[in-house]
C-alpha cells in the first residue's frame, strides 16, 4: 500500500494498492477508484459490477471492492455530492445513482487526474457531521 495523502483537515485521502479484498463497509467519504493496468469488482447489496476500471461510490453506500491484479488508485473525499458533480461535469459524467462504474478502456486516467486536480484547486466543502468536525477542530 502506498499512501500519498491522508489529510483529515481537508477531508482528502489518496492511496493505491496492488491487491484488495474488502468486506462490506461504508464510510462518510465519497470514494473514487481507478485501475490503470487491470480491473476490479465492486459489489453493493443491490448489485454487482465485474471487470471495471473506474468507479465513484457515494458516501455511506455499503460496498466491497475486490481485485487480485493491477494497481488500484483510491481517492476518498469528504465532500458534498454537489461538489463532486461539479468536478465531473466537464468530463461529461452525470452522477445520478449511488455508484458510477465504467468498464471500457477509455481514458480513465485523465478522468481520475482531472478529479485529483479539481480538489487541489479549490477548497472542498466538507460534509462531515458536526460532531466529527468538532472532534477534528479539537485535535488541531
Amino acid at each position: 500500500m502506498k499512501i500519498y495523502e491522508f489529510n483529515t483537515a481537508k477531508g482528502v485521502y489518496k492511496f493505491e494498492l496492488e491487491e484488495i479484498k474488502t468486506q462490506f463497509h461504508a464510510h462518510p467519504a465519497i470514494e473514487v477508484d481507478f485501475s490503470e493496468n487491470g480491473s476490479f469488482d465492486i459489489e453493493t447489496p443491490a448489485s454487482g459490477y465485474q471487470g471495471i476500471r473506474f468507479a465513484i461510490i457515494y458516501a455511506n453506500v455499503p460496498h466491497r471492492v475486490r481485485s487480485q491484479s493491477g494497481c488500484i488508485h483510491f481517492l476518498m473525499l469528504e465532500c458534498t455530492p454537489a461538489f463532486l458533480q461539479e468536478a465531473v461535469t466537464p468530463l461529461q459524467l452525470r452522477l445520478e445513482e449511488d455508484i458510477f462504474v465504467e468498464a471500457s478502456d477509455g481514458d480513465k486516467f485523465a478522468m481520475f487526474k482531472e478529479i485529483f486536480q479539481t480538489y487541489d484547486k479549490r477548497k472542498i466543502p466538507l460534509s462531515a457531521a458536526p460532531r466529527i468536525q468538532l472532534c477534528l477542530a479539537y485535535l488541531e
